[in-house]
């Protein structure tokens, strides 16, 4: 960065070097991030594929894992919700980052000068809306608990119409 802009001190630079720090450190976080979270989201889903598979011994299970998929309050919304909500972040922070780079320097400026980003720039910054999946991938995510009550339905069916013939 020196020798790209033929200075000696960071204090000589034309940009914010700040923002430039601050950018390089998110995009190191973000490796330790992705492969941690990556991590502990994996062991989430396990254990919800777990208690799937539970469901076709369990028709409370089967009705309880439906129900949280159907209302979205399953492990699958909360990933997808962190997953959007960590992309957000990282525009924000690289939109704030690049503008300190922009508008940062302190070449010229009084000591003590510091960096301060004004409403225009905060207001160019979205809002975050969580785009929720459509109700066909909800049910697709959800086959295994249908069909695991489709069976004890079927159950439930014929040992009733067993024992109503042993009535008889």
């Amino acid at each position: 960065l020196f020798f790209f802009y033929n200075v000696n001190k960071i204090e000589d630079l034309p940009i914010g070097f700040g923002g430039v720090a601050l950018e390089q450190s998110e995009k190191r976080d973000y490796a330790a991030y992705d492969k941690n979270y990556g991590d502990v989201h994996q062991q989430f889903v396990k254990q919800d594929q777990f208690m799937n598979a539970g469901a076709i011994f369990s028709p409370l299970l089967a009705m309880r894992n439906l129900s949280f998929g159907l209302s979205e309050t399953n492990i699958y919304r909360h990933l997808d919700f962190t997953n959007q909500a960590e992309v957000h972040r990282r525009g924000i922070a690289a939109k704030m980052n690049s503008n300190i780079v922009k508008y940062g320097s302190t070449k010229g400026k009084e000591e003590g000068y510091s960096y301060n980003a004004g409403k225009n720039l905060w207001k160019t910054v979205k809002n975050f809306e969580f785009t929720k999946p459509s109700f066909g991938k909800v049910i697709v995510n959800q086959w295994l608990n249908i069909v695991a009550l489709l069976l004890w339905l079927g159950l439930t069916f014929y040992l009733r119409n067993k024992a109503e013939q042993n009535l008889k």
